[in-house]
């Protein structure tokens, strides 16, 4: 009896049904990322912290992929009585809900060792526990071939003593995969499927062609240009306070640029580990274009606490149909149709901000310094822009950008083209409303522009206008000097130089008449509140001068 039991001990079983392996393993992990989450699982609950996952592309074709952890290791006890076991639930072991640093156990099954099968046909096992090593092999085709199981897989080394740390080390052979591995894919891909509320575990990936990048609990959102996020339980809005109730964290997020389709979508975690993948939960994501942009990332342990399983053992998603789960589904969709009647005002006001600060424009200030008429198609017309998320920010901005070229800040001022000269000395009191200041100052400086071409030596207004211009040859100035010869090559007429020689004359004698004697017997603020020197006349008049000025330069 005692020889039996020894025998028994020096042996390794895979205690199995042929159709478990098949339907559990084979055919319910097909691809890489779901087996890779079984195989990070297994770490995490050993109490890892660090996993490396290496993959290799040989030169003849041959692929294989190497997973190693630093965690607690098993003994050959364990690989056999715990390991080996399909379908033993962890939690209700010896190991109970947490692992020795506290961390609540992800397994609950007993299936997760069967998805290697999924994607390799054999599989290197070495484990090292407390100086102890352990090796063994599995090789799929030859557990197919055990007619009467238990399978028993070869050992290669048994409780050999070693100064190696502890840990776990998976070589996967055989790969069932043509297509090179994608880092960036299998990177992206592995990260949506955990979530773990520790810092002290971090998952490395690489290759034998670039060095390793590093998934954490950051990974998952690289890819997301962050709009907008809801942070749960803050931004619950249902009445009943479902997410501080059941302990439910995470975030709602709204993207910059539109998602791909595999990324909208509220993905759940449980534990740290996908239960549900990315859906809208009865929300019909065809009827608003926000959903293109929404995703998320919530936890909810508490549907991994109930006595019953509720999750799909390929992790597929959860069963929605247990009644214990409708109170989450109906919440969910609360949310996400609350977060949806909340993103075109946000994205719109992000827009805005975003074309503000590249234009250097501030929308209100721009349009309240139109006319009553002219603000009002304006602001209708950028909201027509900025409402619509379907418009690229972009379009947008280049549109807003065309249309304050065309309606400037001020348009009624800048309309009007006015000399240079007079628009500097002039601009500072238009936008002040400063109407009569603004002219009078232009005033001034058109007559010391003429005083000066002139060289003359007199301060009176009046008689430097007189002195400088007119048809006599006595004046200081002709205006038409150089426009005497027709296109044609004809001369103008000697009377039509000499009008408007005259014209400049007058012209500015009235000007200055206009401004500095009507502001020695008037207050600036009568004549604006009564309207006898408005805003338009103000720009008139400006105009005027900007006239005579293009004259003086040409004199």
């Amino acid at each position: 009896m005692q020889n039996i039991q020894e025998q028994i001990n020096d042996e390794l079983e895979l205690k199995f049904d042929l159709k478990t392996i098949e339907h559990l393993g084979i055919q319910m992990y097909k691809t890489l990322p779901p087996v890779l989450a079984e195989l990070i699982s297994n770490s995490y609950d050993a109490d890892a912290t660090i996993v490396n996952i290496e993959f290799f592309d040989r030169e003849n074709g041959d692929k294989q992929i190497v997973v190693s952890d630093d965690g607690l290791g098993m003994s050959f006890e364990e690989i056999n009585q715990s390991f080996l076991v399909v379908g033993k639930n962890r939690r209700e072991n010896e190991q109970g809900e947490y692992t020795p640093r506290g961390r609540k156990v992800t397994g609950r099954k007993g299936l997760g060792k069967l998805a290697i099968f999924g994607i390799a046909e054999k599989i290197q096992i070495q484990t090292i526990k407390g100086g102890i090593k352990n090796v063994f092999e599995m090789d799929l085709n030859k557990i197919f071939a055990t007619k009467t199981p238990p399978y028993k897989p070869d050992i290669v080394t048994k409780n050999e003593p070693t100064t190696l740390p502890s840990g776990t080390r998976l070589v996967l052979s055989e790969i069932k995969r043509r297509a090179p591995f994608n880092i960036e894919e299998i990177k992206e891909s592995v990260a949506k499927r955990f979530a773990f509320a520790v810092d002290d575990f971090i998952v490395f990936l690489g290759d034998n062609k670039s060095e390793s990048l590093a998934i954490d609990n950051n990974t998952k959102w690289g890819y997301i240009q962050v709009l907008n996020d809801w942070k749960f339980p803050e931004s619950d809005c249902s009445r009943d306070s479902f997410a501080s109730t059941n302990g439910i964290e995470g975030a709602i997020i709204t993207s910059e640029k539109p998602l791909k389709e595999d990324q909208r979508g509220i993905f759940l975690y449980a534990r740290g580990k996908l239960v549900n993948p990315n859906e809208f939960y009865g929300v019909k994501a065809t009827l608003s274009l926000a959903y293109n942009y929404m995703t998320g990332f919530l936890n909810v342990d508490y549907v991994d606490d109930f006595s019953k399983d509720f999750i799909i053992t390929s992790r597929d998603g959860l069963i929605w149909e247990r009644e214990e789960l409708q109170p989450l589904r109906y919440w969910l969709k609360e949310q996400i149709q609350n977060i949806e009647k909340q993103w075109n005002d946000k994205r719109t006001e992000h827009k805005e901000n975003k074309i503000s600060k590249k234009l250097g424009v501030n929308f209100k200030t721009w349009t309240d310094t139109m006319p009553p008429q002219i603000q009002k198609s304006i602001t209708n017309l950028v909201s027509k822009i900025l409402d619509k998320p379907e418009i690229d920010e972009e379009i947008a901005m280049g549109f807003v950008s065309d249309l304050r070229t065309i309606v400037p800040e001020y348009p009624k001022y800048h309309w009007r083209e006015l000399h240079p000269q007079i628009k500097a000395i002039s601009e500072q009191y238009y936008k002040e409303q400063n109407y009569y200041t603004a002219f009078l100052e232009a005033c001034k400086k058109y007559k010391n522009a003429v005083k000066t071409k002139a060289n003359l030596n007199i301060d009176d207004e009046y008689q430097i206008m007189v002195q400088a211009f007119g048809e006599k040859d006595t004046k200081k100035l002709k205006v038409t000097k150089k426009y005497t010869i027709r296109p044609q090559g004809e001369t103008f007429g000697q009377t039509t130089l000499n009008n408007i020689e005259e014209g400049q004359m007058c012209l500015s004698q009235g000007v200055v008449k206009g401004a500095r004697n009507v502001l020695s017997h008037e207050e600036i603020v009568d004549l604006r509140e009564t309207g006898l020197f408005s805003e338009k006349d103000c720009l008139d008049m400006l105009s005027i001068l900007s006239h005579l000025f293009k004259r003086l330069d040409d004199a």
